[in-house]
């Protein structure tokens, strides 16, 4: 055994179809992306535990991409999920809906937060 650093790792991430663009360049063909696409709770519960399944430490989720992404109901079912099974949430976030969304939904990190205001950096506070 040789000593190394502790690696938490993150597998792909959650996403929403459609509002990510890096998913190929030509449709006939099946190349991996860094995302998991989902819609709707029951798909947001399942891709949760196939992540945890698949070695993910830290969930992350895209809580926008330019907009919004998930409903503040399927954030909080993403993050409930994942704590359930002792496991924290990361979030990218650049807009102030985005940001405001992950925060009530519980995350425990926001990623980029380039869009935030005073407004819901107090409500991360």
């Amino acid at each position: 055994m040789i000593p190394g650093p502790r690696m938490l790792v993150v597998t792909r991430a959650l996403n929403v179809s459609g509002a990510y663009a890096l998913l190929g360049y030509d449709p006939a063909l099946k190349l991996p992306h860094g995302v998991q696409v989902v819609d709707g709770a029951d798909e947001c519960r399942k891709a949760v535990r196939e992540q945890i399944s698949n070695g993910a430490d830290w969930i992350k989720i895209y809580a926008d991409y330019f907009e919004p992404t998930f409903t503040l109901e399927e954030l909080r079912l993403v993050v409930e999920t994942a704590r359930s099974e002792g496991h924290p949430v990361a979030a990218h976030a650049t807009t102030k809906e985005g940001i405001r969304r992950a925060v009530l939904a519980g995350v425990e990190t926001i990623e980029h937060g380039t869009h935030g205001d005073a407004e819901v950096f107090r409500l991360m506070r």
